[in-house]
């Protein structure tokens, strides 16, 4: 089965059935005393296991098949939550350093090597936030701090991606008419594309070649470029594209 908003919609043997609206479980499942907010996002992890669902709060919940029993909250996004994607590291553990505090300035320590989930999520409020959910313990108290917070686009994040090959890398795209890679264990800037001329909506990691990134925009181009080509590494400062769209409007 997939998604498709708030729906879960049958497997192809079962296209004759009406689709089945996924909130009624969930809140049945969960003995929810409210309505819930709008399912804007959505992805399955690797065994299909825990679904990741992002909603128009800014909130993003877990939860775990096949009842759909919501195990974790996360609200550390402050705007509608666009894109998640599942990325799974099999190398050594990453480590998440935010240097802007000494108290968690950069460990000396030799990382273990075990298998990691983690959680990326690209929201309007500008940031791609990832989440370490490897020894995740179901609760119901909200998680307000991602492992990690990745800001520099100047507009919102339509899409994210994971390296397939290198698991410190995630990509991003957004309104801003950039693509940005990230090193996600440093929450750093690695290289920024800007070779389109207007917004983007789609980004996607080349399967055999891990320096290849492919992107798509609004001005009907799909565009394959090589992060090691760029010379900026991180997004302009400016939105270049906002006067183009706001003048638009005002015609």
């Amino acid at each position: 089965m997939w998604w498709r908003r708030d729906y879960l919609v049958p497997q192809a043997k079962e296209l004759g059935k009406p689709a089945v609206n996924v909130n009624s479980y969930i809140a049945a499942e969960n003995n929810y005393k409210h309505l819930p907010p709008g399912r804007t996002a959505v992805d399955w992890e690797f065994t299909a296991k825990l679904l990741a669902v992002g909603c128009n709060n800014g909130v993003i919940e877990i939860f775990k098949a096949p009842n759909l029993q919501q195990i974790a909250v996360f609200q550390y996004h402050s705007r509608i939550v666009n894109k998640l994607r599942w990325g799974r590291n099999e190398g050594e553990k990453v480590i998440f350093h935010k240097t802007e505090n000494e108290d968690d300035a950069p460990t000396t320590e030799e990382p273990e090597k075990s298998t990691q989930l983690l959680l990326g999520s690209g929201s309007d409020d500008n940031r791609v936030c990832v989440q370490d959910l490897s020894s995740i313990t179901p609760s119901s108290t909200p998680i307000l701090t991602a492992d990690q917070t990745l800001s520099g686009h100047t507009a919102r994040i339509t899409d994210i991606d994971w390296n397939p090959h290198n698991y410190r890398q995630i990509v991003s795209s957004s309104y801003d008419g950039t693509a940005q890679v990230w090193d996600v264990v440093e929450g750093t800037g690695v290289s920024n594309y800007r070779g389109h001329a207007g917004r983007i909506f789609s980004v996607r990691w080349s399967h055999t070649n891990m320096d290849c990134v492919f992107t798509g925009s609004d001005e009907f181009t799909v565009r394959q470029w090589r992060t090691t080509d760029n010379v900026e590494t991180v997004p302009p400062k400016t939105n270049q594209l906002a006067s183009t769209f706001n003048k638009g409007a005002n015609k």
